[in-house]
Order: structure tokens, then C-alpha cells, then sequence
């Protein structure tokens, strides 16, 4: 790797060229004070980066640090906040000299979905991401970390669910719905047939098949009785009362203090999270 000297980035960008750098937290600090970049910085998008540093999760990409011709930094923002936040000097692609036109061209490529990264069913994407939101309370976990929950046990019962039905309705099928179902397949291992029924029989709209409970949320969902469709907090809530084998004959799903079974089905969910536990927050 070239030694570089980053205090020179105004005199190495006569020319376009490219070079990968071990970008260090100093390094990284000064180049922020050469930044001139549209994007508004996200603390939060720079917290997750600065996460998957520090637990060895962010890797080197051909989508790294690029300068225009005059030395200022128009791409790599929020992974130089990042590495300043993690304190983690990361190995890095590192482009100079670009154009005018080089510098208009970026972003502007189609970005890839964690689908098309990992080429796995969304049912089996969604409900993982799901389920490290719920567990760490972080937005977006890495491709790495997805790619060992799918492969894991909790990859194979969100496989099992859309094996029981792949229809997708609004709500009914969201990863917090696929959440609670999966809480209550870990749960319940010996009522599988009543979770897969009504995971079965929601996605279906099959009101001959639902229960007493499936039919209860069934009909505040569509008449809009509930409030809170959009409140991820609230539907996983509802779906661990729906899929809950010892609910089934419950005639209304009222949340009221979900704080319970919301810390219960998150120790039901971290033994599958990866390494066997909870990621670190």
C-alpha cells in the first residue's frame, strides 16, 4: 500500500488517479475540513457506520473516498465521520482528480436493496432486519450480519413461514407481523399448526380459517379501528397477541402495556441473533 501523505491531497489531484490508504481518525478529521459535499451529513447514518467499525463489520469497497481537482472531498463524508466517531482507522479506496463532470456523475447509479446484495427472498430479508431492529434498536444492520442470521435458525423460520403462504397484504405481512409470528414458532414449537394457520389465513384474508383472535385484528386493521398501522412497536405488540396459541379465542387485541412481552420476545429472539446473541448495541 503507497505511503501517502493526506496533508497533500491539494497537490496530489493534478491528475485522476486512484490509490487505496489506510485512512486513519487524524486523517479522516482533516479531510472532513476539506469536504464540500450536497448531502446534508445523518448523524445517525454516520452512528451505524462507526458501529459496524467498531465490530469489524465494515469492509474496504471500490465506493470509497473520492477529491475533485482542486483537493476538496466530494464523496466519503459520512465514512470519515464514522471512522473520527469509531476511532478505527479503516483501509480505503481513496480517488483524486476528478472532473467536473466526474464529480456531477456521483451517486447517481441505481443502489442496490439488501435483496439484491444478498439474493434472498424479501420475506427472509425483511423479517431479519426486522428482527435486528427490534433486538438492538439499530436501523440498519450490515450485509455480513443479515447474511448469517438468514443462514442461521431464524433465517429457517422465516423461510417456514413464507413456505406456509407467500401472498403479501398491507400490514399482514410486514416484518413485524412476521416478527411476532416468529416469536411465537420459537415460543411454541409444539402449536406450529395454529401460527402457520394464521399467518396462513391473514396474508390470505381467509376469515373462514382465522381465529377468534386473527379475526379481532383482522377487523380493527381494515375498518380502522387501530391507530397505530405505521407503529412498528405497536404491530409486533399485536402480532405476538394474534400468533400466541394460548390467545387464539381473545375477541380484541388491545395493547396496553406491551413493555412485557416486548422484553419476553426479545429474550426469545437474541439466543438467534448472530454468534448465538444479542449483536452489540
Amino acid at each position: 500500500m503507497t505511503p501517502l501523505n493526506p496533508y497533500a491531497i491539494p497537490e496530489r489531484c493534478g491528475k485522476y488517479q486512484t490509490l487505496r490508504e489506510q485512512v486513519t481518525p487524524e486523517t479522516a478529521a482533516y479531510y472532513l475540513t476539506r469536504n464540500r459535499n450536497p448531502r446534508t451529513l445523518r448523524p445517525s447514518w454516520v452512528a451505524e457506520l462507526a458501529d459496524m467499525m467498531r465490530r469489524g463489520l465494515f469492509h474496504e469497497t471500490p465506493d470509497g473516498l473520492a477529491f475533485d481537482r482542486e483537493g476538496y472531498m466530494r464523496n466519503g463524508q459520512h465514512r470519515c465521520a464514522a471512522i473520527v466517531e469509531s476511532g478505527r482507522t479503516q483501509v480505503m479506496t481513496v480517488t483524486v482528480g476528478l472532473a467536473d463532470v466526474q464529480v456531477a456523475a456521483l451517486d447517481q447509479g441505481l443502489k442496490r436493496s439488501m435483496r439484491d446484495v444478498l439474493q434472498a427472498p424479501a420475506a427472509v430479508v425483511d423479517g431479519c432486519v426486522a428482527a435486528v431492529r427490534f433486538v438492538t434498536n439499530r436501523h440498519r444492520p450490515s450485509a455480513e450480519e443479515l447474511g448469517q442470521l438468514m443462514n442461521g435458525p431464524l433465517g429457517a423460520l422465516f423461510l417456514e413461514l413464507a413456505a406456509a403462504c407467500g401472498t403479501t397484504r398491507r400490514y399482514f405481512t410486514s416484518g413485524s407481523m412476521r416478527l411476532g409470528a416468529v416469536v411465537n414458532l420459537i415460543r411454541y414449537p409444539k402449536e406450529r399448526d395454529y401460527v402457520l394457520g394464521t399467518w396462513r389465513a391473514l396474508a390470505l384474508a381467509d376469515i373462514a380459517h382465522m381465529s377468534p383472535a386473527a379475526m379481532a385484528l383482522y377487523r380493527q386493521v381494515t375498518s380502522q379501528q387501530t391507530t397505530h398501522s405505521t407503529d412498528r412497536t405497536d404491530t409486533v405488540a399485536r402480532a405476538l397477541i394474534v400468533f400466541n396459541p394460548r390467545r387464539r379465542n381473545a375477541t380484541k387485541i388491545q395493547v396496553t402495556s406491551p413493555e412485557v412481552a416486548l422484553r419476553e420476545a426479545r429474550a426469545a429472539l437474541a439466543p438467534l441473533m448472530v454468534n448465538g446473541k444479542e449483536p452489540a448495541p
